[in-house]
Order: C-alpha cells, then sequence, then structure tokens
C-alpha cells in the first residue's frame, strides 16, 4: 500500500491547488487510500473534469502528510496537514469545535509536532480533541491521541504518568485487535522502562511490540520496534553485552530504510551505531556515526532525535578528551529541549555541561 500511495503522492504533488484536482486525478489517487466513508455525495455519472469533493481532497493531503511523516520528512507532513485543514474550512468549518475529518488531521499534526519538538503545542491539541472522539464508533482514534498524549507525558519527564497511561491504553489497543497501534505504543512504553532502569521488563514488552507489528504485516512499526530492542541490548550488563546480534539488527533496519526511502529510521540506526561503537571502545567510530544521525536530524527538522544526538556527540567527545568541542553542542542541546519540553535530553545535558564546568577544563 505505501509503494501505491508514494506514486499517487507524485500525481498529487504536481497539482497547483486544491481547486484544479478532477475525477482523472481521483481515479489516479483513490484505489491507494481514500476511505470510502468520507465519500458522502452519491455517485454520479459526469465527466472526467468532475473536481474532488471537500473531504475528498483534504484526506488526499492527509494520507500524503502521513506518508511523509512515516519518511521523515517533517516539513511536507506538517505542511500538506496545513492544507488538509484548509480543505475542511468549508465542510467543518469551526475549528474551536473539530468535527471527525478535523479532529483526524490534528491527530497527525500534533504526532508532527512531537517529532519536531513542539511538545507543548502536541500535548494542547491533543487535549482539545480527545473529547470529540467518542467512547464507541471513534474509540481507536481516542486511545491514538492518548496514546500520544502518554507519549508528551514521556519526553517531558513525567514518567509516572506516562506509565500509567501507557498500560490502559495497550491493554484496550489489543482488546480491539490494534496491532499497530498497540505495537507503536508498547514501543514507546519499552523505551520508558529502559529509561528507569526497568531493563528485563522493558526487554519483554519490546518483544511484544515486535510480535504485535508482526501479527498485523506492519514492517515499518516492527522495525522501528527492533531499533528499541538494539537500545536495550546496547545497554544490557556487561556479562550480557554481545555486539554482533545487534549490528545484524542494525543492518537489516538499515537495509529496510534505505529501500523505503525513511531517513528518520536511518537517523536512529546511525544514532544506535554510534552508541554500540561508544560502548565497544571505538570513540572514532561513534563520533562519526553520530555525526550522520546528527546531519539528517538536521536536515529534516527531527528537534527530538536533533536534542539526543548532540548529547550523544558531546559525550562521545568528552571521552576522546575533546572537551572545548563539548560545550557549543550542549549549549545547543540546552536551547532545543528548553523549547521543545523535552526535558530527558535536558537532564542528560545539563549534567554533561556541568561535568565539564566542574572540571574546569571548559571555556
Amino acid at each position: 500500500r505505501s509503494f501505491r500511495i508514494r506514486e499517487s503522492c507524485q500525481i498529487f504533488s504536481r497539482v497547483k491547488s486544491p481547486r484544479s484536482l478532477t475525477q482523472s486525478h481521483f481515479r489516479a489517487l483513490s484505489d491507494a487510500f481514500l476511505p470510502t466513508q468520507i465519500r458522502e455525495e452519491p455517485k454520479i455519472k459526469s465527466d472526467k473534469s468532475r473536481p474532488f469533493y471537500a473531504g475528498e481532497i483534504a484526506w488526499l493531503y492527509n494520507e500524503c502528510g502521513v506518508l511523509s511523516f512515516v519518511q521523515g520528512r517533517l516539513p511536507d507532513a506538517f505542511a500538506l496537514f496545513g492544507l488538509a485543514m484548509q480543505a475542511l474550512d468549508n465542510l467543518e468549518p469551526d475549528r474551536e469545535r473539530p468535527g471527525p475529518l478535523r479532529a483526524l488531521v490534528s491527530l497527525n499534526r500534533a504526532i508532527v509536532d512531537i517529532e519536531r519538538g513542539r511538545i507543548r503545542r502536541a500535548a494542547n491539541t491533543l487535549k482539545d480533541i480527545i473529547p470529540t472522539f467518542s467512547e464507541t464508533a471513534d474509540k481507536e482514534a481516542r486511545l491514538i491521541a492518548e496514546g500520544y498524549l502518554a507519549l508528551t507525558f514521556h519526553l517531558a519527564g513525567n514518567f509516572d504518568q506516562a506509565e500509567r497511561r501507557y498500560k490502559s491504553i495497550i491493554k484496550e489497543l489489543v482488546k480491539l485487535r490494534r496491532s499497530r497501534s498497540a505495537s507503536i505504543f508498547s514501543k514507546h512504553y519499552a523505551d520508558l522502562l529502559r529509561r528507569r532502569g526497568n531493563v528485563q521488563r522493558a526487554q519483554a514488552v519490546v518483544t511484544e511490540a515486535i510480535q504485535l507489528a508482526q501479527e498485523g504485516n506492519h514492517e515499518d512499526v516492527r522495525h522501528l520496534a527492533i531499533l528499541s530492542e538494539a537500545k536495550i541490548l546496547i545497554e544490557s550488563p556487561l556479562e550480557q553485552f554481545k555486539p554482533e546480534p545487534i549490528h545484524s539488527r542494525l543492518d537489516m533496519v538499515e537495509r529496510y530504510a534505505r529501500v523505503m526511502g525513511i531517513p528518520r529510521m536511518t537517523a536512529e540506526v546511525h544514532g544506535l551505531r554510534a552508541r554500540l561503537h561508544k560502548r565497544s571502545g571505538d570513540l572514532r567510530t561513534a563520533g562519526s556515526f553520530a555525526e550522520k544521525s546528527l546531519e539528517i536530524a538536521s536536515l529534516h527538522e527531527l528537534q527530538v532525535r536533533k536534542a539526543s544526538d548532540l548529547v550523544l556527540y558531546a559525550s562521545i567527545n568528552l571521552k576522546r578528551g575533546f572537551r572545548r568541542d563539548c560545550r557549543p553542542l550542549l549549549e545547543e542541546a540546552l536551547a532545543i529541549t528548553r523549547d521543545t519540553e523535552y526535558y530527558a535530553a535536558y537532564a542528560q545535558a545539563q549534567e554533561l555541561l556541568h561535568g565539564l564546568e566542574r572540571s574546569g577544563e571548559s571555556e
């Protein structure tokens, strides 16, 4: 399906404005991803120049935005979701009390905001739209919104609240047999458990995330969960640390990311390779991979990823004895994390910077 969407989005990107979309474009696009429930108007036989309905235009922009997000092209994704909102102005004009389509597009835009580091704005959007989803007809959408709200708590360092929310949301999604969403939030929950030092439980949860994604044939989510598993293995106790299985996992995910064109995933692979080589003592190679990850994160405005990479790169330089190179990296990381409320990375950057200041060797 992703290949059909990609091909369709190439057609869609050549359309100059929503007003110029016609039935001929529709035939090239709708088979790829248009949900039947938004075609509210009756089907009629007409000439090929009949324009899209407002709901169709909005949903096509939305789906192209989803593809851009999955590939890691966040500026494109955010712009496309904005165009989807604009296309909905006549169909659902009340932005303060969004209808079902506007709420779904807002949900997708909030997810992009999280990746771009607009964590507070994403949290506010999610809090606004959650009440618009009913407990019955829109239960999955509501749970997904609540799951990403839990992620904002997680990134902001409110681990207790995030953990409580993850556990209940994953349980409900599994009951609904929504394997993709359940896998995504299981992956985030495993990341949280790892950060809290509960490695054994984190390994069990990430294994569940991989299995859920595999059952639903969600390969992009499965590979992201494998990266979370690799991160746990990198931080395993010394007597259990084995680099070879980790390398093979990273090789597999990198091949997938390259074939599918997902720079966001490639950046995470590079970041984990940096951590793995740092753990193994090869600091020069670790620094090289940290630079690669940082370059991709900067190019695609992956601010959460960038903040982590800056802290990682500074920690590698510190181990290499390049203390003077650390301060600008950490100051940039602090600036990003203050703006984004990404307090987990903020605390790490502060700790390294205070260490530099105590040593008296920084400028």
